[in-house]
């Protein structure tokens, strides 16, 4: 479309051309004709400078026809060459094929039993490789399991036995605490030592006495009797302990069904002066100054003379304890003297004269 309407406008400016050479004389007649004279001057120079432009690009044009001549030819003669030489790969590829299947067919036909037999053969010493490696892959699990478990069974007797130690360290330390009577410092290391081992029955032991020294008897109680739970021996001076605490803080009936139980051990603990100093508490706890006064006179009036402790070093922190709790009467003083009289703290004469 542009180059018809290139063509139209050079058309015009022929036409106008050719009009304006003819028409110049008569123009040039008429008044005024200078100026167009010029105009007419100017536009037969555009036209030359168009036409000579026409020609440029006319020109231009026919080079790039023979260049793309050019360009087509040598391609086109490229691609023929490619062509040729992927054929020819081809053809060498085929035959080199050919002559592979031809030697397999002939090696196949030649010796196609020998091969199957030693294609058996090599399948049977597979198999049997398979079958002996297998044996000691198992063989060597087997193994590594047994050292695996004698490893952990190691380890864990180790573990075992460090925990043990730890556990007899802490339990000797609160031993030592306890009897500072640091009893605060005490119950920490307890909890630390339950940790380890809740059920060791030293360890029970010096938590119910350390409960004891807190005041919290009832809990004492309950630690000491988990102690006699675990402990197939019985610790004499835990279970005396115990006794005194349920007595004094605990229910008389469970006293006596503890008694009972171990009548033999507390009768003989002492000389059997225990057993008398718990059968006075006894009717500390019932109010029965006359029974009180009854049971101890045979006690009294058989001791030697003087103040001498008949319990060794027993402690009567509890019973002090518990007396303060006592309303002020002569219960509460004679029960005081009685009960001091065992620890050698009140002479035989003293308590003789409370007798008469």
């Amino acid at each position: 479309m542009a180059n018809c309407n290139d063509r139209w406008s050079r058309f015009a400016l022929f036409f106008l051309f050719v009009f304006f050479i003819f028409r110049a004389p008569a123009i040039a007649a008429q008044p005024g004709v200078s100026e167009e004279s010029i105009e007419i001057g100017r536009l037969k120079e555009d036209f030359q400078r168009e036409v000579k432009r026409n020609s440029e690009e006319l020109a231009i044009l026919r080079r790039d026809q023979i260049n793309y001549k050019i360009e087509k030819d040598l391609l086109k003669e490229s691609y023929s060459s490619t062509l040729q030489s992927i054929s020819t790969a081809i053809s060498l590829i085929s035959v080199a094929v050919g002559f592979v299947f031809t030697a397999f067919g002939y090696i196949g036909f030649k010796s196609i039993g020998k091969l199957k037999e030693d294609y058996s053969e090599a399948l049977r010493e597979s198999k049997k490789l398979k079958d002996d490696l297998e044996s000691e892959i198992l063989a060597l699990e087997r193994k590594q399991k047994k050292i695996e478990g004698d490893v952990a069974e190691v380890i864990g007797v180790n573990d075992q036995q460090a925990r043990r130690i730890q556990l007899l360290e802490l339990t000797e330390k609160i031993g030592g605490l306890v009897q500072n009577r640091h009893f605060d410092w005490a119950l920490e290391h307890i909890k630390t030592a339950m940790e380890i081992d809740s059920e060791f029955p030293p360890l029970l032991k010096l938590k119910a006495i350390t409960e004891c020294g807190l005041k919290d008897y009832r809990a004492g109680i309950i630690s000491y009797r988990q102690a006699f739970d675990k402990d197939k021996k019985i610790d004499t001076g835990s279970l005396l302990n115990c006794m005194e605490v349920i007595l004094l803080f605990g229910d008389v009936s469970e006293y006596r069904e503890m008694y009972n139980k171990y009548k033999a051990v507390v009768d003989a603990a002492h000389s059997g002066f225990i057993a008398k100093f718990f059968e006075a508490i006894c009717c500390i706890r019932n109010n029965d100054l006359f029974s009180l006064k009854a049971s101890m006179r045979p006690v009294v009036e058989s001791s030697p003379p003087g103040n001498s402790s008949k319990l060794g070093t027993w402690n009567l922190s509890e019973v002090d304890e518990y007396v303060e709790l006592m309303e002020d009467g002569e219960l509460k003083d004679v029960g005081l003297k009685f009960l001091k009289f065992f620890v050698g703290q009140e002479s035989r004469e003293t308590l003789l004269e409370l007798l008469r």
